[in-house]
């Protein structure tokens, strides 16, 4: 289905404006640089959790939306992260971002499926201690 919407656009007069023009959003159907509406949005999320990459694009191709394995990835790293909760078993690992130059710290709940809970910079025990 393809629903054409006609909206207003609004032009800037002031100089030191950095945005020069806007569009006015229609509540419920759009959102700002958006390329489909929350309902196609919506099914879409949870094929791409579910599938991802090209077995998502070819389900939804079937399913009659096609869209491309890059997009369902970009539906996933835009979703917001789930709340942590409760950690009862916390595991610390270390990793090198550079080899030799540069290390961080993984902590992980290692009691809820080895979920990750933060990535801390450095090392040291003052900075997993805080």
């Amino acid at each position: 289905m393809v629903l054409l919407l006609t909206v207003r656009r609004f032009f800037c007069d002031r100089s030191e404006c950095k945005t020069c023009t806007f569009v006015e959003q229609v509540a419920g159907l759009t959102d700002p640089h958006a390329q489909r509406t929350a309902g196609p949005r919506d099914a879409l999320v949870p094929i791409a959790l579910a599938l991802a990459g090209r077995a998502g694009s070819r389900l939804t191709t079937a399913l009659g939306m096609p869209v491309s394995r890059s997009t369902l990835l970009r539906l996933i790293r835009g979703l917001p992260d789930p709340p942590v909760g409760q950690v009862r078993v916390l595991g610390v690992q270390q990793f090198a971002v550079r080899r030799g130059r540069h290390c961080g710290t993984v902590l992980v709940d290692l009691g809820n499926g080895n979920r990750l809970v933060d990535l801390l910079d450095g090392r040291e025990a003052g900075v997993i201690a805080n």
